[in-house]
């Protein structure tokens, strides 16, 4: 709390440096290597690359990740955070053993478009070649120049012998297969872990009819058409703006859960929502609250879209002017539910090639 204070009275010019120093001190003051230490249990699973950020759909991977982990299996769940992976990595690394299967926690960090976040899963998967490694549900997204760094990230892929990995829409999952990034075996095509999850039984039905939520990116990713779609229905309804992400909010296992059902809550409570993030979409859906999505630069929106194009209350849209062709108020009438079974049987395929890598590890 205190440090979160601390930011707002920082000038921007230097914010960003000074959540470096804050980042590393908090990998210095973590409890996980505590937990590597104490818990003995012969299975455990490591979710790597955990997030502190208050990106809430990178936290509702997360969260989701967990809650498939605790349906599925009878094993320890342990948590290391990106920070406190680059502060100890050789004491983690002193601390896992080789029976532990490791997480590489899921999301749209593999390629090019976030060179980043795609170094630390590269650093994750040389770091513990000898272990059982799961890359839960992905986004690829290499530009057509870079065969370099394709054939690059294959050759790292293939050095593990006891590596799936997840891609969550066809576009990657093709990508994939094509590059013969690994076996055809060891690549599953499963939707976004968050999708794994259902808040439809856990939140009251009071929503305002006339009111819109527009959830819009403001980064790279963003999409110019959102802003002329957000001017056609400020003539209609009532517009509230919003993002899946919040600025300055470091973010824990001790309340990801709480700062997750606010924005759930908060979904939940409008007409419908519009929006170009994945996982605002993901996010109305598992609400049951009625969606307009829009694509990204990568294509994961369209992508994941596909899996759920059947549910009558989310629309994938390319313009503007696609938006006189919908029946809101069929939309918004709509039964506020989200039915997942044609989707669970992707998590338990996902759950069977892991129990028989577990079995079968070489």
């Amino acid at each position: 709390m205190f440090i979160n204070s601390l930011l707002d009275l920082i000038p921007y010019s230097i914010k960003i440096p000074f959540h470096l120093i804050v980042d590393y001190w908090h990998s210095l003051s973590d409890e996980e290597l505590k937990k590597l230490k104490s818990i003995k249990k012969n299975k455990r699973f490591i979710i790597m690359g955990v997030p502190e950020h208050g990106n809430m759909g990178d936290q509702a991977i997360v969260y989701a990740e967990e809650a498939f982990i605790k349906k599925y299996f009878d094993c320890d769940v342990i948590e290391i955070s990106k920070n406190s992976y680059r502060g100890n990595k050789r004491k983690i690394k002193k601390y896992i053993n080789k029976e532990d299967v490791i997480i590489i926690t899921g999301g749209g960090s593999i390629g090019s478009l976030w060179k980043n976040e795609h170094n630390h899963i590269v650093n994750i998967i040389k770091s513990f070649s000898e272990n059982q490694m799961i890359i839960f549900p992905q986004t690829i997204f290499f530009k057509e120049c870079e065969e370099r760094e394709i054939d690059k990230f294959k050759k790292i892929l293939m050095k593990n012998k006891n590596l799936i990995m997840c891609l969550r829409e066809m576009n990657s999952y093709n990508f994939a297969i094509n590059r013969k990034l690994l076996p055809e075996n060891k690549l599953l095509l499963v939707p976004d872990i968050v999708l794994f999850l259902n808040f439809t039984n856990n939140l009251g039905r009071k929503y305002n009819q006339k009111s819109c939520l527009v959830i819009e990116r403001n980064d790279k990713e963003k999409t110019a058409e959102i802003e002329k779609i957000e001017e056609k229905l400020e003539c209609t309804y009532k517009v509230n703006k919003s993002d899946t992400v919040i600025r300055h909010l470091r973010v824990t296992k001790e309340n990801r859960e709480k700062e997750l059902l606010k924005l759930i809550e908060l979904i939940s409570h409008s007409g419908f929502v519009v929006t170009d993030r994945l996982h605002g979409m993901i996010m109305s859906i598992i609400s049951g609250t009625p969606c307009i999505a829009l694509d990204n630069s990568s294509k994961k929106v369209s992508g994941v879209y596909e899996f759920i194009k059947d549910i009558s209350t989310v629309k994938l849209i390319k313009d503007k002017n696609e938006i006189s062709e919908i029946n809101f108020k069929k939309m918004i009438e709509e039964p506020r539910v989200y039915n997942n079974t044609n989707i669970i049987k992707y998590y338990d395929n996902l759950a069977q090639a892991i129990m028989n890598g577990m079995l079968n590890k070489n």
